[in-house]
């Protein structure tokens, strides 16, 4: 095969590939998966247990075959000549379970439809959540070459799953085709022990074998009919009970290829390796994008992150393709916006997983760095504008800060002015209510000087009456004693003078009086005198109070002198914006008077071509009223619009 030749026949598998991919729903439930050897029966098989109505027909060389009655819509092919008439896996539900028809084994059409069958009979295996194992043998390969075709099927079943112990518990045989109606189940146990211990070509197959040689009710035998009779329920059932002996499992599938067909998807893997890395190529330029795009740094760096997280996953374990699969999942869940090359890019994963895992693991691991290679780039790229985000960011916020900074320091020199004001005003309080206590002081003392000289005035001249009274008391009193002895002569004059005396002694009481009050009164300016203390006592703290606060504003004058340069050039730059501002209120407020010089100038156009239109309507000259439009200068369109 020449180079334009391969060149057509990977086209031709490519485009079989890409119809197979879109013919074959995924079903990730449980299936019963009817394998075996091309015309061995499987779609016969299948229509049977579907029960459609069977017809038992003759063919030109007298043998029997079944047909049976179907829509075309949902028709299932079925071959009487021995070749392969499945080209795409059949799939039917029957009683709520999945049941797929898959392609031969031996495909006998070419080396493109066996790359495709199995490329089918893997994604069918992979994706089902677990499956039965239904294999159909033809009843003549017991006895045709010792068996040889059917050793064939074995190792081919078991090289696809190399674990027998699952293989076993899955697994369920109809033969077909058998015309001795005498041959029950245990008749072709004691055939394939036999063929296995004769023949070595069954070598690989005989623990299977063994194991099926102790169950035979995983084997059921479906005769050739002499009539539709024949395909009646009984059979149907008995079908079903063995492939219900079975248990569903989940099994890995190995590749099983020809030689020929291995060298074809050599050329096939290195094919879709081109793809995948053309399209990664494509994803990380997307990437790149979407990046550029966004300017919230929080959620650049968690992409950033994310994006760091696959590469490392990818690049510090082993690299398989389910570890990458992994990994995109991941980047699609957190980039949604890449779901068409992401899905683009799964697609090929998946056939390169279905082709490749027949080569080392080297192989992989050399696709993958491929493939992540673009990414590597990207993340530099991204890391690149993430740098540069950040630093207009940066710049952005030193912005920022200076702006906040010149707004605090404006607002410092605000508070400063308004603690000079303060300042001065207490300054002058201080002042005033020094001065007042001054004066209270001094009135204090002339108060006190003027109270302790009037009370001693008052004092002196009380002493001195009291004196006098005493005297005269005393010179009363001599007196009464003078006129005791003249008493029984003069006792008018002794009640004269008595009654003299008790007026003396109720003034000298009312002096007493005036003396204790005078008294309580000097006590009272005592306390006057302690409430003037006090009051001189607070407000001596209050101006204390108030030299520290001169103190702190003049510290923070201090600190903050450059702060007020600063915020001055900044209001000066901000009278400047509004002095701009004004220049355009200026300019929109000239255009506004425009406006309403030309809507003035408009009507009065307007009461001009009305009062020609009444002139018109009451002389019934058309000539006259053109002669006024045209002195205007108007046409008849602005006069429509008039």
């Amino acid at each position: 095969m020449n180079r334009d030749e391969e060149d057509s026949f990977l086209r031709d598998l490519i485009t079989l590939i890409d119809e197979a991919e879109k013919n074959l729903p995924e079903i990730k439930v449980q299936t019963v998966n009817l394998v075996g050897n091309t015309g061995v029966g499987k779609s016969t098989l299948l229509c049977f247990l579907l029960g459609l109505r069977p017809e038992v027909l003759s063919n030109d060389y007298g043998q029997v075959v079944i047909d049976f009655n179907q829509t075309e819509s949902e028709k299932i092919i079925i071959g009487h000549t021995g070749s392969s008439c499945t080209v795409y896996p059949n799939l039917r539900k029957i009683n709520g379970i999945n049941y797929w028809d898959l392609p031969g084994f031996c495909d006998n059409k070419s080396i493109a439809q066996e790359i495709v069958n199995f490329y089918c009979t893997k994604k069918i295996f992979d994706s089902a959540r677990e499956f039965k194992i239904v294999l159909v043998i033809e009843y003549n390969s017991l006895f045709l070459a010792r068996g040889k075709n059917l050793a064939e099927t074995l190792k081919q079943l078991i090289e696809m799953f190399p674990d027998q112990k699952s293989l076993f518990n899955s697994l369920s045989i109809v033969v077909m085709k058998c015309g001795n109606f005498k041959f029950v189940n245990e008749n072709f146990i004691n055939c394939i022990v036999k063929l296995s211990q004769e023949n070595n070509e069954f070598e690989i197959a005989r623990p299977l074998i063994n194991m099926l040689s102790e169950c035979p009710k995983k084997i059921v035998i479906f005769k050739i009919p002499q009539n539709e009779e024949d395909l009646n329920d009984m059979l149907r059932s008995e079908i079903e009970t063995c492939i219900n002996n079975s248990r569903y499992c989940k099994m890995s599938i190995v590749n099983s290829f020809s030689y020929k067909a291995k060298l074809m998807i050599e050329k096939l893997v290195k094919y879709y390796e081109a793809e995948v890395e053309e399209k990664m190529h494509d994803l990380a330029n997307y990437l790149i994008k979407i990046f550029s795009l966004e300017k919230d740094l929080n959620k650049l760096e968690l992409g950033k992150n994310i994006l760091d997280e696959f590469l490392s996953h990818i690049n510090t374990f082993s690299r398989t393709f389910d570890l990458f699969k992994n990994g995109l999942k991941k980047l699609f869940e957190n980039f949604i916006e890449c779901k068409v090359l992401f899905d683009a890019v799964d697609d090929i994963i998946n056939k390169l997983c279905i082709y490749n895992n027949y080569r080392s693991e080297i192989s992989s691991s050399n696709i993958l760095i491929n493939c992540i290679s673009s990414i590597f780039k990207a993340r530099l790229a991204i890391e690149s504008y993430i740098y540069s985000q950040k630093v207009a960011i940066m710049n952005e916020q030193t912005e920022m800060k200076e702006k906040a900074r010149k707004d605090q320091v404006k607002n410092f020199k605000l508070e400063i002015n308004a603690l000079e004001k303060v300042t001065t005003d207490q300054k002058s309080s201080i002042l005033n209510l020094e001065a007042t206590i001054d004066n209270l002081k001094i009135e204090k003392n002339d108060a006190i000087l003027r109270k302790k000289h009037k009370n001693a005035t008052k004092k002196k001249k009380y002493a001195e009456e009291i004196a006098k009274k005493n005297d005269e008391i005393i010179n009363l009193n001599e007196k009464l004693r003078a006129l005791t002895s003249q008493k029984i002569n003069d006792s008018c004059k002794i009640e004269f003078y008595a009654k003299d005396i008790q007026n003396q002694n109720s003034k000298i009481n009312e002096l007493k009086e005036k003396i204790s009050i005078l008294s309580t009164q000097q006590s009272k300016d005592s306390a006057s005198l302690k409430i003037y203390d006090e009051c001189i006592k607070k407000k001596k703290l209050k101006i204390n109070e108030l030299k520290k606060k001169n103190s702190i504003a003049s510290e923070l004058n201090l600190k903050d002198s450059e702060i007020i340069k600063q915020l001055t050039n900044d209001i000066e730059i901000k009278n400047k914006k509004i002095q701009e501002y004004e220049k355009e209120i200026k300019n929109s407020n000239e255009q506004l008077q425009n406006l309403k010089i030309s809507c003035n100038t408009l009507s009065k156009k307007n009461d001009q071509y009305t009062s020609l239109m009444r002139d018109a309507a009451e002389f019934n000259s058309i000539k006259r009223l053109k002669n006024g439009m045209d002195n205007l200068g108007l046409t008849y369109k602005e006069c429509s619009i008039f």
